[in-house]
């Protein structure tokens, strides 16, 4: 089963299937969340990188959604991820509906790449289980963003991790 899973995410990378190159997992229910969210959005533009960004993509559930309206952004994001060359998870803050999209990732085999910013974040360390989905490694300020999107190279940067 997992190698179909592989087979399936690398032949849509190598036929150019995917409809976008990056997945932006991350938290949006507050204002400094929401525009972390945007800037890395429009990052991701700047450098010519198609994102799926559940919170314009998906939609956002109001006050009082119905199991319908879950059900639709739920699936909405899963096939998004299903379809993405890379999950880019912004980890600066702690964020369950984050971890799940992580996991769900990495069952499929989808490279992961963090985003801890080292000037935004709500906790000094990631949890073990995150940094290891991304083998420790680790985006963590903006210049690092653009210089990864222009040269596809992760920097040296060791994630600080504790079992929680």
């Amino acid at each position: 089963m997992k190698g179909d899973k592989i087979k399936m995410n690398y032949e849509l990378i190598k036929n150019n299937i995917c409809k976008y190159d990056y997945y932006l997992a991350g938290p949006f229910f507050n204002e400094q969340q929401l525009d972390m969210q945007r800037k890395i959005e429009q990052i991701m533009v700047a450098n010519s990188r198609r994102c799926f960004s559940p919170r314009k993509d998906a939609g956002t559930l109001g006050n009082n959604p119905t199991i319908e309206d879950m059900d639709r952004v739920f699936h909405a994001d899963l096939d998004a991820i299903n379809h993405c060359k890379y999950l880019f998870a912004n980890v600066s803050f702690k964020d369950t509906g984050t971890s799940v999209e992580i996991g769900y990732a990495l069952s499929r085999d989808i490279p992961i790449i963090l985003f801890w910013n080292e000037d935004v974040h709500d906790s000094d360390h990631v949890n073990l289980m995150i940094a290891s989905a991304c083998g420790g490694k680790y985006i963590k300020n903006w210049k690092q963003l653009n210089d990864y999107l222009k040269f596809k190279e992760l920097p040296n940067n060791d994630l600080q991790f504790k079992v929680e």
